[in-house]
C-alpha cells in the first residue's frame, strides 16, 4: 500500500514537471542576418508570389513586371522592419492573452517536519523523528483578478493590432511620398537634359556665326557661360534623382 502511494506521488511530480514550458535559446547570427538583408531584393521569388496574389495576378498568363506605386507599396509591406516589429508585438500580446486566461499552476516542493510523532518501530531508535514528503500548493484567485487580468491583456492586444494598421499606413505614406518625389526629380532632370541639348545646338550655331564674322565673340562667350550653368544644373538634377532612388529604397 505504501509502495502504491509512493508511485502515485512520483508519477504526479513527473507529470507536473513535464507540463512546464521549456526555453530554447535562439542566439542571433550576424552572418545569417547579413545574408537575409542582402537577399531582400525586388527579384525575390517569394516577393513576386506575394505581389501576384495581392494584385490577383496569379491567374494571369504574364503578370506585369512594371514597378509602379502599387507594386512598390506591396514590396514595402512585405519587407519593412517596422511592420515585422509590429507583428511581433501583436503576437506577444496574443500570447499574453492566453497566459492571462490560464489559472495559476500549482507548485510542488518537498517539506520536512521534525519532532512529529512516529509510529513505534518505524524509525531507528535514537534517530530524530521526521517526516519528509511532497507538498502541492494551489493558488486560488479571488475578487475577479483573473478576469481583470484577461481584460487588460485583451485591451493591450487590441492596441497592438491597431499599431499594425498605423505602421502599415505610415509605410504606405512614406513610399507614396518618396515615389512622387522621385518622379518629380526625374521629370526635372529630363527637362534639364532637353534644355541642355537645345543650348548645345544654340552654342554650336553661334560659334559658326562667329567663325564667319556674323557676330562678335562676346555674344558666343556669354552663351557658353549660360551653357556651363545649365550643365551644372543638369548634374544637380541627376544627383537629385539618385537621392530620390535612395529615399524610395529606404521607404521600402
Amino acid at each position: 500500500m505504501r509502495h502504491d502511494k509512493r508511485s502515485v506521488i512520483c508519477f504526479s511530480i513527473l507529470l507536473f514537471v513535464s507540463g512546464c514550458a521549456s526555453y530554447e535559446s535562439a542566439p542571433l547570427s550576424p552572418t545569417e542576418t547579413a545574408a537575409t538583408f542582402e537577399g531582400s531584393t525586388l527579384t525575390d521569388s517569394r516577393l513576386q508570389r506575394f505581389i501576384a496574389v495581392s494584385l490577383d495576378q496569379s491567374r494571369a498568363s504574364s503578370p506585369s513586371l512594371t514597378w509602379n506605386l502599387d507594386r512598390l507599396t506591396l514590396a514595402a509591406l512585405y519587407y519593412h522592419p517596422e511592420l515585422k516589429l509590429a507583428d511581433a508585438k501583436f503576437a506577444r500580446a496574443e500570447a499574453e492573452v492566453i497566459s492571462a486566461d490560464q489559472r495559476p499552476n500549482p507548485s510542488v516542493n518537498l517539506s520536512a517536519a521534525f519532532g512529529t510523532a512516529a509510529v513505534s518501530g518505524a524509525i531507528t531508535p535514537g534517530a530524530i523523528p521526521a517526516t519528509l514528503g511532497p507538498v502541492i500548493n494551489f493558488v486560488i484567485e479571488t475578487f475577479g483578478k483573473r478576469e481583470k487580468r484577461s481584460a487588460q491583456a485583451r485591451s493591450l492586444a487590441e492596441a497592438a493590432q491597431w499599431d499594425i494598421a498605423s505602421a502599415s499606413w505610415q509605410v504606405r505614406g512614406r513610399v507614396r511620398e518618396a515615389f512622387i518625389a522621385l518622379w518629380a526629380s526625374q521629370r526635372r532632370a529630363a527637362l534639364a537634359r532637353r534644355r541642355l541639348d537645345l543650348e548645345d545646338e544654340l552654342v554650336e550655331l553661334l560659334d559658326h556665326r562667329v567663325a564667319v564674322g556674323a557676330i562678335s565673340g562676346v555674344d558666343a562667350a556669354r552663351e557658353h557661360m549660360t551653357r556651363a550653368q545649365m550643365a551644372l544644373a543638369s548634374g544637380e538634377f541627376d544627383a537629385a534623382v539618385l537621392k530620390g532612388q535612395v529615399q524610395l529604397a529606404e521607404a521600402i
